[in-house]
């Protein structure tokens, strides 16, 4: 991969091919398995592990954590890449490797000898004491992930860890394939008419989205190449692709094509989408929702929590689900009287626009105007 600076490390993404990733994303793995291996055989041959010193410890953890660099890097821009630019042969590499990396990272989660270096550092209280701040805090966090991947279950209980983890992954992954399918499935040639209101911006990432539109269209047979070159140019497309989504709700004044948007995106990949994958799947997210909280509330009673939320608040500032509940119920209470002024002012404006009923397609629009028209902002 084409690094155009060795200061910065900055990616060439027209250079990161998929299966170059996936090579080295393997490479990382498998690298890291042999360093995993190497301090189990240590730890089986040794007579006494209380031999172990802080400061060895501290090495070996230096030593796994720069071999994980490779693997974060290959791994974080495959993910990258496959959220913004995601297709056939960058998600069926990113997909393949999801198990892999599941299984890794529960190995580590659990492995006996890499924890009980941490430990070993801890423990020694003058040695962690005399650590900086960064390096202290970063090893308190990898003792908690270490609790929190079921490094104290029993054998049978790690296997099922594991188990529900890479189901975990590989549902979270659909999930979001979905809403990009169905995100992508989305397209609205639009009319003239249909056009007023819109920023000169907006209109080139209609086009853009229009050019898009005719690609795609071509390749899957559905247009031939004399429908493409019998519609005008710039051809108009309404897509779900948010910096389109939102050129339109903010500026369009077709108050009917705002609405036929806003519920095309509120029901992505939901009961009411009826668009399917290639493979001719429903692209319907409610089972998985269902399967996912499933087996998080499973994960969490592993873990021995009450819930999955407790298991979530395990590495944030807030000590329990009730302080939570009881901030974000304070947070409301205190922001409704404003958002009611807020929604009042925006009701007014509305009807100067013949909208006599404010509807949430209607929101990002008169919120425009208002700017405008009292701020002068633009």
């Amino acid at each position: 991969m084409t690094l155009p600076s060795s200061d910065l490390r900055l990616v060439d993404f027209t250079d990161a091919a998929p299966s170059t990733l996936q090579t080295q994303v393997i490479n990382a793995i498998d690298d890291a398995n042999s360093f995993l291996d190497n301090l189990t055989a240590v730890a089986d041959n040794s007579t006494d592990i209380s031999k172990l010193s802080a400061e060895q410890a501290l090495a070996d953890v230096m030593q796994f954590d720069h071999i994980n660099l490779a693997l974060d890097r290959s791994w974080g821009i495959l993910s990258h890449l496959n959220g913004v630019m995601s297709n056939d042969e960058i998600r069926h590499v990113h997909h393949e490797l999801l198990p892999k990396l599941s299984a890794y990272g529960t190995r580590v989660g659990q492995h006996q000898p890499l924890f009980t270096r941490y430990q070993t550092i801890v423990d020694d209280t003058e040695f962690f004491a005399a650590l900086e701040p960064a390096r202290a805090r970063a090893i308190e966090l990898a003792l908690r992930s270490f609790e929190l991947s079921g490094v104290a279950l029993p054998k049978t209980e790690q296997e099922k860890f594991a188990a529900i983890q890479s189901e975990l992954s590989t549902l979270s992954a659909t999930f979001s394939d979905h809403i990009l399918d169905a995100t992508q499935a989305f397209a609205l040639p639009l009319e003239d008419s249909q056009l007023k209101g819109l920023t000169e911006s907006g209109l080139a990432l209609l086009a853009d989205a229009g050019e898009q539109y005719k690609t795609r269209e071509l390749a899957n047979g559905t247009l031939s190449q004399t429908d493409i070159d019998a519609l005008p140019t710039p051809y108009y497309v309404a897509s779900l692709n948010i910096p389109v989504y939102l050129a339109v709700m903010t500026h369009a004044d077709d108050r009917s094509l705002r609405e036929t948007l806003y519920h095309a995106y509120v029901t992505r990949a939901s009961e009411f989408d009826t668009h399917t994958n290639a493979k001719g799947e429903s692209l319907n997210n409610a089972y998985i929702m269902s399967q996912i909280l499933t087996l998080r509330e499973q994960k969490a009673k592993l873990l021995g929590f009450d819930n999955y939320a407790e298991v979530s608040l395990s590495t944030k500032m807030a000590d329990s689900v009730l302080e939570v509940e009881t901030f974000l119920r304070d947070l409301a209470a205190q922001a409704t009287p404003a958002a009611q002024k807020d929604l009042a002012q925006l009701q007014r404006c509305a009807q100067d626009y013949g909208i006599d009923e404010l509807q949430p397609w209607d929101s990002a629009y008169i919120a425009e105007k208002v700017k405008q028209s009292e701020f002068s902002l633009s």
